[in-house]
C-alpha cells in the first residue's frame, strides 16, 4: 500500500507541475494576446492600413451604387487647398481595339482629340478615334518619345543620323519645324513639353535640358539626384515633377529658383503624369498600383 501511495503522490505531483506550466502558457499567451490587440489599436501603420482598406470598400460600394459607372469620391484636401477635390475614375475597363504598329514601336501618345500616335522604327503613325484609317509620316526613325503641349506635339526622334526634336500640329497632323538637340549617338531618355519650352535629359546624366520650341535656345538644370532621371512631367505650375532612374525620389523642383519644392522617397515611383485639376499620378515599378497625390505631394 505504501508504494502505491507513493506512486499516487508521484503522479498528482507530475499533473499538478504540468498544470502550472500549462497555466503558466496560458497567462502567457494571454498576456501576448493584449499586447497584440493594443498594438492593433494603436500602431500607426496598422491605423493607415485600415483607413486604405475602408477607403477601398468605400469606393467599391460607391461604384455598386453607381451601376458600374463613372464613380467619384471627394476628398477633403484643407490641409492643402481651400476647396476639395472630386476624382473621377472608371470603375470598368473594357477592351476597345488593337492598333497593329508598322514597325517596332517606342512610344505611344493620344492626343486631345482622341486619335493615336505611335513613334516606331522607321515611321511617326497616326491612328484615328473615329475610323480604322491610319497614315504615316515617314521621314524619321526611332521615335523615342512624344508630348503633348497646347496645339503642338513635340516628338524626339532619329533625323539624318542625328536626334532631332520635331514640332507638329496635331489637329491637321502637319510637320511644323525640327531643331537638332544631339550629336550621332546620343538620344533622349524621357521629354516633358509645357508653354513652349521643352525638357528633356540626354542619355542617364542627371541634368535637364529645357529647349525653347521658338528659338532653340538651351538652358541647364542640375536637380539634385544620384542617378539618372527615368521620369520626367511639367505640373500645373511650371515646375518639373521628377523621378529617378531608381525609383528611390520622386521630386517637384522650381525651374525659376532651381530649388527642390517637396521630395518623396516611399512611392518606388517610374512614369509620372498630372491631370487638369493638378492631381499627380504616379506609376510604381514592383506594384501593379497608381497612387494619386496632391499638388503639393500629399497621398490621397
Amino acid at each position: 500500500m505504501t508504494k502505491i501511495q507513493a506512486d499516487y503522490e508521484n503522479k498528482v505531483k507530475d499533473n499538478t507541475r504540468s498544470a502550472d506550466k500549462l497555466t503558466e502558457k496560458i497567462e502567457r499567451l494571454n498576456d501576448m494576446r493584449e499586447k497584440t490587440c493594443g498594438f492593433m489599436n494603436t500602431s500607426p501603420a496598422v491605423t493607415l492600413i485600415r483607413e486604405a482598406k475602408q477607403r477601398e470598400e468605400d469606393v467599391m460600394k460607391l461604384a455598386d451604387d453607381c451601376g458600374g459607372k463613372t464613380g467619384a469620391c471627394a476628398v477633403d484636401t484643407a490641409e492643402v487647398d481651400t476647396a476639395p477635390i472630386t476624382l473621377r475614375f472608371p470603375t470598368r475597363m473594357e477592351f476597345s481595339r488593337v492598333l497593329v504598329a508598322t514597325s517596332r514601336c517606342y512610344s505611344v501618345l493620344i492626343v486631345p482629340n482622341g486619335n493615336v500616335w505611335t513613334g516606331c522604327q522607321f515611321t511617326l503613325d497616326f491612328y484615328y478615334a473615329n475610323s480604322d484609317d491610319q497614315r504615316s509620316f515617314r521621314s524619321v526613325r526611332d521615335v523615342v518619345d512624344m508630348a503633348v503641349d497646347g496645339d503642338s506635339v513635340f516628338v524626339m526622334a532619329d533625323r539624318y543620323d542625328e536626334t532631332h526634336l520635331m514640332q507638329f500640329d496635331w489637329r491637321k497632323e502637319k510637320y511644323l519645324k525640327s531643331v537638332k538637340v544631339f550629336h550621332k549617338g546620343e538620344s533622349s531618355s524621357v521629354m516633358a513639353a509645357h508653354d513652349g519650352t521643352v525638357a528633356l535629359t540626354r542619355d542617364d546624366r542627371r541634368l535637364i535640358e529645357l529647349v525653347s520650341a521658338q528659338t532653340g535656345e538651351v538652358h541647364c538644370v542640375h536637380p539634385p539626384l544620384r542617378v539618372g532621371i527615368d521620369g520626367l512631367c511639367y505640373a500645373a505650375d511650371n515646375s518639373l515633377l521628377i523621378s529617378d532612374a531608381e525609383g528611390n525620389e520622386l521630386m517637384q523642383y522650381d525651374l525659376e529658383k532651381q530649388q527642390v519644392m517637396w521630395r518623396r522617397n516611399t512611392f518606388n515611383a517610374a512614369r509620372i503624369s498630372v491631370n487638369s485639376d493638378g492631381l499627380i499620378y504616379v506609376c510604381t515599378r514592383t506594384k501593379r498600383q497608381v497612387y494619386v497625390l496632391s499638388p503639393n505631394g500629399i497621398l490621397y
